[in-house]
């Protein structure tokens, strides 16, 4: 699991959004894609107030919002607060201004949003960004499979001696069960462009708030006669949490490219 963090987290930011009621901040998780050419940051869209206010304000949030791309390092599984703040890096995190509104693409029927990365962004040399033309998974999960996913929850936040708070990133490793019962969670859940999964940092005390916008990854089958290599492709991003089931549910990386298909093709 160790190397598939270190890919993954290369594409993967945290995110903190100022909430536009002076409320407590909103916390999200996105992932750096590219395709046909071209460059994105994916997330949800509820992440960024467009029930306050419409796309204006999505625009509006987004200038406002402090992204964060940890390294592999800060990664890992829920620990003590304690052991948490003597390996946390101070993070404050950077804006990533994007002014103009065709960069922007938000899908409400299914609650995503991707905009186009700034040119500022693109060529950092620690950034990765994950191309669904070879490392999207389109199929049918089967039972038992390995789902990997990356966020910083609000509830994983510790105070860093000499800085302030700063939020702890989280990894949550599940097998897939395609028989989860989600009965009762209502109408929002039910729907053939989601599928589900258990969240199991519950149990750890950290509420799932601020895995919102984080990719959902798992681990591609070599071919029969193919070396075996560290190649996570992405299937999905998450966007509900089922607190009387424990699950997530996430949407299919099909709904994702569907969104970036409305995007200008470059060369």
């Amino acid at each position: 699991m160790e190397a598939m963090i270190q890919k993954i987290s290369k594409a993967v930011g945290f995110f903190l959004v100022p909430d536009p009621n002076m409320g407590t901040p909103s916390s999200g998780t996105g992932t750096l894609v590219q395709w046909q050419g071209t460059k994105y940051f994916v997330s949800a869209l509820h992440c960024f107030f467009h029930d306050s206010g419409g796309d204006d304000q999505v625009i509006r949030s987004w200038n406002a919002t402090r992204f964060a791309f940890p390294s592999a390092r800060q990664f890992g599984r829920t620990e003590s607060l304690h052991e948490a703040e003597q390996r946390v890096e101070p993070e404050t995190g950077r804006t990533i201004p994007v002014h103009a509104r065709e960069d922007f693409f938000i899908d409400t029927r299914h609650d995503l949003i991707a905009v186009r990365v700034p040119s500022a962004l693109i060529d950092a040399p620690h950034l990765e960004y994950v191309n669904l033309e070879t490392e999207a998974f389109t199929k049918e999960l089967a039972e038992g499979v390995s789902l990997l996913v990356l966020g910083a929850p609000i509830a994983s936040r510790v105070n860093v001696p000499g800085f302030g708070e700063t939020l702890i990133p989280q990894v949550d490793h599940v097998r897939y069960d395609p028989h989860i019962d989600i009965s009762g969670l209502g109408i929002d859940f039910y729907s053939q462009s989601y599928f589900y999964f258990p969240y199991s940092l519950t149990q750890e005390g950290i509420d799932p708030h601020g895995f919102s916008g984080a990719a959902v990854f798992v681990t591609k089958k070599p071919e029969p006669d193919d070396i075996w290599s560290v190649s996570p492709q992405m299937v999905g991003i998450v966007q509900q949490f089922g607190r009387s089931k424990g699950c997530l549910a996430a949407r299919k990386i099909s709904t994702v490219i569907d969104l970036l298909n409305t995007g200008e093709k470059t060369d």
